[in-house]
C-alpha cells in the first residue's frame, strides 16, 4: 500500500457573491512561482496579501496536496496500460470480465478480483488476464512518424 501524507496547501478560492439564480464570481490564486495571491475579477488582476481574502465568502476551494507537489503526474498516477490498480477492469483468457480490488505489489503475481459472474472477491494470476486491447488505439510505424 502506498504511505501517503494527506497534508494540503490551498492555492485557489473562487468566491460567488449573490443568489442561486444571479450573481458574480471572484478567483483568488497563488501563484506557484513568485508565492504571492492574485485576485481576478472579470478583466481586473490585481496582487492581493493573503489577510484580504474573503474566505467566508469561498464556493471553491483548490488544493494542492503537499507530498507530491513537486512530482510530475507520471510519479503520482498509475500507468493504466501496466500497472494494477483497485477498479481497473480486467478481462479473462477465458472470458471472465471483472475488476481489480486488491493490486499485487511489483513481485506479487497474483491480483485480489472481483468478477461480473461471481461478486465475492477472489485471487486471480496475473498470467490468467487476456492482454488488453484498445480498439481506437491509432498505430503509426516509424516511417510514418518521420
Amino acid at each position: 500500500m502506498l504511505n501517503i501524507e494527506a497534508k494540503y496547501d490551498l492555492h485557489g478560492i473562487v468566491n460567488h457573491y449573490g443568489s442561486l439564480g444571479f450573481g458574480h464570481y471572484i478567483s483568488f490564486t497563488k501563484n506557484p512561482f513568485d508565492n504571492k495571491w492574485y485576485k481576478y475579477d472579470d478583466v481586473n488582476k490585481e496582487e492581493i496579501p493573503e489577510e484580504k481574502i474573503h474566505k467566508e465568502s469561498a464556493y471553491l476551494l483548490f488544493y494542492i496536496r503537499k507530498d507530491i507537489a513537486e512530482k510530475s503526474l507520471m510519479d503520482v498516477l498509475p500507468n493504466i496500460e501496466t500497472d494494477y490498480f483497485p477498479g481497473k477492469p480486467i478481462k479473462t483468457k477465458k472470458g471472465g470480465e471483472g475488476f481489480v480490488v486488491k493490486p499485487s505489489k511489483k513481485d506479487d503475481k497474483i491480483l485480489g478480483v472481483k468478477m461480473k459472474s461471481d461478486i465475492t472477491e477472489s485471487s486471480m494470476k496475473v498470467a490468467d488476464l487476456k492482454d488488453e486491447e484498445d480498439q481506437h488505439e491509432i498505430q503509426y510505424t516509424i516511417s510514418e512518424m518521420k
